[in-house]
Protein backbone atom coordinates (compact mmCIF):
# COMPACT_ATOMS: atom_id res chain seq x y z
CA UNK A 1 0.00 0.00 0.00
CA UNK A 2 1.23 3.20 -0.92
CA UNK A 3 0.29 6.83 1.19
CA UNK A 4 -0.31 9.85 -1.03
CA UNK A 5 -0.72 13.38 0.73
CA UNK A 6 -3.04 15.94 -1.53
CA UNK A 7 -2.25 19.37 -0.85
CA UNK A 8 -4.38 21.23 -3.53
CA UNK A 9 -7.61 21.05 -5.19
CA UNK A 10 -7.84 18.14 -7.61
CA UNK A 11 -10.37 16.65 -10.29
CA UNK A 12 -12.92 14.14 -8.47
CA UNK A 13 -11.04 11.56 -11.00
CA UNK A 14 -7.36 11.30 -9.26
CA UNK A 15 -8.96 8.57 -6.56
CA UNK A 16 -10.70 6.97 -9.11
CA UNK A 17 -7.67 6.24 -10.96
CA UNK A 18 -5.12 5.58 -8.35
CA UNK A 19 -7.01 4.50 -5.63
CA UNK A 20 -7.33 0.52 -7.73
CA UNK A 21 -3.77 1.03 -7.69
CA UNK A 22 -3.40 0.64 -3.75
CA UNK A 23 -2.46 4.65 -3.41
CA UNK A 24 -4.60 5.41 -0.44
CA UNK A 25 -5.37 9.30 -0.51
CA UNK A 26 -5.11 11.73 2.29
CA UNK A 27 -6.94 14.69 0.57
CA UNK A 28 -6.26 18.02 2.42
CA UNK A 29 -6.20 20.94 0.27
CA UNK A 30 -7.65 22.35 3.44
CA UNK A 31 -3.99 22.73 4.35
CA UNK A 32 -2.19 26.37 4.35
CA UNK A 33 1.07 26.57 3.09
CA UNK A 34 3.04 26.58 6.49
CA UNK A 35 0.88 23.58 7.61
CA UNK A 36 1.96 21.42 5.26
CA UNK A 37 5.75 20.43 6.56
CA UNK A 38 3.93 19.29 9.69
CA UNK A 39 1.64 17.33 7.45
CA UNK A 40 3.63 15.93 5.47
CA UNK A 41 5.89 15.03 8.91
CA UNK A 42 3.28 13.35 10.53
CA UNK A 43 2.58 9.89 8.57
CA UNK A 44 5.12 8.25 6.06
CA UNK A 45 3.63 9.55 2.74
CA UNK A 46 5.64 7.91 -0.07
CA UNK A 47 3.87 10.52 -2.37
CA UNK A 48 2.60 14.16 -2.44
CA UNK A 49 0.24 15.83 -4.93
CA UNK A 50 0.37 19.39 -5.57
CA UNK A 51 -0.41 22.54 -8.25
CA UNK A 52 1.09 25.89 -6.63
CA UNK A 53 0.14 26.25 -3.43
CA UNK A 54 4.00 26.15 -2.52
CA UNK A 55 7.27 25.83 -3.65
CA UNK A 56 8.82 22.39 -3.02
CA UNK A 57 12.12 22.89 -1.70
CA UNK A 58 14.53 20.63 -0.09
CA UNK A 59 13.34 21.91 3.15
CA UNK A 60 10.07 20.77 2.34
CA UNK A 61 11.51 17.86 1.72
CA UNK A 62 13.40 16.99 4.83
CA UNK A 63 9.72 16.52 6.56
CA UNK A 64 8.94 13.98 3.98
CA UNK A 65 11.61 11.35 4.49
CA UNK A 66 9.52 8.26 3.13
CA UNK A 67 8.98 10.47 -0.12
CA UNK A 68 9.06 7.90 -3.18
CA UNK A 69 7.44 10.97 -5.48
CA UNK A 70 6.33 14.15 -6.17
CA UNK A 71 3.29 14.89 -8.60
CA UNK A 72 2.46 17.86 -10.12
CA UNK A 73 -1.21 17.72 -11.59
CA UNK A 74 -0.15 19.64 -14.74
CA UNK A 75 2.79 20.71 -16.85
CA UNK A 76 4.27 23.21 -15.57
CA UNK A 77 6.88 22.51 -12.51
CA UNK A 78 8.17 25.91 -11.65
CA UNK A 79 7.98 25.79 -8.64
CA UNK A 80 9.69 22.38 -7.72
CA UNK A 81 13.56 22.10 -7.49
CA UNK A 82 13.95 19.70 -9.65
CA UNK A 83 17.92 19.48 -8.03
CA UNK A 84 16.07 19.01 -4.31
CA UNK A 85 14.24 16.25 -5.59
CA UNK A 86 17.58 14.40 -7.59
CA UNK A 87 19.48 14.72 -4.46
CA UNK A 88 16.63 13.63 -2.46
CA UNK A 89 16.08 10.16 -4.97
CA UNK A 90 12.31 11.51 -5.23
CA UNK A 91 11.47 11.16 -8.40
CA UNK A 92 9.11 14.41 -10.25
CA UNK A 93 5.57 13.56 -12.39
CA UNK A 94 4.44 15.83 -14.13
CA UNK A 95 1.02 16.46 -16.96
CA UNK A 96 2.70 17.74 -19.78
CA UNK A 97 0.33 16.89 -22.36
CA UNK A 98 -2.37 16.64 -19.96
CA UNK A 99 -4.21 20.14 -20.49
CA UNK A 100 -2.94 21.23 -23.80
CA UNK A 101 -6.12 21.36 -25.69
CA UNK A 102 -7.78 23.08 -22.78
CA UNK A 103 -4.78 25.68 -23.15
CA UNK A 104 -4.97 26.26 -26.62
CA UNK A 105 -8.69 26.40 -27.01
CA UNK A 106 -8.77 28.96 -23.76
CA UNK A 107 -5.83 31.09 -25.89
CA UNK A 108 -7.97 31.15 -28.90
CA UNK A 109 -11.17 32.24 -26.83
CA UNK A 110 -8.63 35.24 -25.20
CA UNK A 111 -7.63 36.32 -28.43
CA UNK A 112 -11.11 36.76 -29.86
CA UNK A 113 -12.08 38.50 -26.66
CA UNK A 114 -9.31 40.62 -27.20
CA UNK A 115 -9.55 41.40 -30.98
CA UNK A 116 -13.69 41.74 -30.84
CA UNK A 117 -13.66 43.78 -27.50
CA UNK A 118 -15.90 41.34 -25.69
CA UNK A 119 -15.27 42.78 -22.06
CA UNK A 120 -15.44 46.05 -22.79
CA UNK A 121 -19.00 45.66 -25.16
CA UNK A 122 -20.46 43.51 -22.64
CA UNK A 123 -19.66 45.80 -19.41
CA UNK A 124 -21.30 48.78 -21.86
CA UNK A 125 -24.13 46.62 -23.31
CA UNK A 126 -25.14 46.01 -19.17
CA UNK A 127 -24.98 49.41 -18.92
CA UNK A 128 -27.27 50.18 -21.58
CA UNK A 129 -25.00 51.21 -23.73
CA UNK A 130 -24.66 49.51 -27.71
CA UNK A 131 -21.04 50.97 -29.62
CA UNK A 132 -21.76 48.57 -32.71
CA UNK A 133 -18.96 50.38 -34.63
CA UNK A 134 -16.72 51.32 -31.72
CA UNK A 135 -16.67 47.28 -30.43
CA UNK A 136 -16.53 46.05 -34.08
CA UNK A 137 -12.98 45.18 -33.39
CA UNK A 138 -10.66 43.59 -35.90
CA UNK A 139 -10.07 39.79 -37.64
CA UNK A 140 -7.75 37.10 -36.78
CA UNK A 141 -8.00 36.54 -40.36
CA UNK A 142 -4.62 37.91 -42.46
CA UNK A 143 -2.46 38.72 -38.73
CA UNK A 144 0.58 37.81 -38.08
CA UNK A 145 0.92 35.53 -34.47
CA UNK A 146 3.58 35.34 -32.45
CA UNK A 147 3.98 32.11 -30.18
CA UNK A 148 7.50 32.47 -27.61
CA UNK A 149 7.46 28.69 -26.68
CA UNK A 150 6.49 25.94 -29.12
CA UNK A 151 6.23 22.91 -26.60
CA UNK A 152 2.88 21.41 -26.08
CA UNK A 153 0.69 24.76 -25.24
CA UNK A 154 2.50 26.46 -28.33
CA UNK A 155 1.66 23.67 -30.65
CA UNK A 156 -1.66 23.38 -29.09
CA UNK A 157 -2.30 27.18 -29.74
CA UNK A 158 -0.83 26.87 -33.20
CA UNK A 159 -3.35 24.27 -34.26
CA UNK A 160 -6.24 25.90 -33.51
CA UNK A 161 -5.05 29.17 -35.43
CA UNK A 162 -4.44 27.45 -38.63
CA UNK A 163 -7.98 27.70 -39.08
CA UNK A 164 -7.93 31.45 -39.02
CA UNK A 165 -6.10 32.32 -42.26
CA UNK A 166 -3.80 33.94 -40.17
CA UNK A 167 0.36 33.68 -40.15
CA UNK A 168 1.71 32.15 -37.30
CA UNK A 169 5.12 32.55 -36.04
CA UNK A 170 7.04 30.79 -33.31
CA UNK A 171 10.49 30.95 -32.05
CA UNK A 172 11.82 28.39 -28.70
CA UNK A 173 14.66 28.72 -26.87
CA UNK A 174 15.19 24.58 -27.31
CA UNK A 175 17.01 24.47 -30.49
CA UNK A 176 15.67 20.54 -30.98
CA UNK A 177 12.29 22.09 -31.03
CA UNK A 178 11.43 20.98 -34.42
CA UNK A 179 8.36 22.60 -36.44
CA UNK A 180 5.35 21.58 -37.98
CA UNK A 181 2.65 22.48 -40.49
CA UNK A 182 0.86 25.23 -38.31
CA UNK A 183 3.49 27.44 -37.68
CA UNK A 184 6.73 28.68 -39.34
CA UNK A 185 9.73 28.67 -36.40
CA UNK A 186 11.82 31.78 -36.55
CA UNK A 187 14.53 33.51 -34.98
CA UNK A 188 13.42 35.99 -31.60
CA UNK A 189 14.23 39.05 -33.68
CA UNK A 190 12.43 38.09 -36.23
CA UNK A 191 9.38 36.96 -34.22
CA UNK A 192 9.63 40.11 -32.08
CA UNK A 193 9.96 42.38 -35.88
CA UNK A 194 6.80 40.62 -37.69
CA UNK A 195 4.55 39.98 -34.80
CA UNK A 196 1.33 42.24 -34.27
CA UNK A 197 0.24 39.94 -31.46
CA UNK A 198 2.89 37.93 -28.96
CA UNK A 199 1.50 34.79 -27.12
CA UNK A 200 3.61 33.58 -24.59
CA UNK A 201 4.32 29.91 -23.63
CA UNK A 202 7.37 29.66 -21.50
CA UNK A 203 8.00 28.85 -17.93
CA UNK A 204 7.44 31.93 -15.43
CA UNK A 205 11.07 31.38 -14.59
Amino acid sequence: MSLCLVIDEMHPSLPELLEPLGVTLHYRPDLTAAEVPAALAAQPYDGLVVRSKLRITAALLAHGPHLRYVARAGAGVDNIDEEALAAAGVTLLNAPEGNRDAVGEYAVGLLLALFRNVARADHEVRSGSWRREANRGEEIGGKTIGLLGYGHMGRSFARRLSAFGCTVLAHDADPAVGGDGNAVLVPLQELRARAEVLSLHIPYS
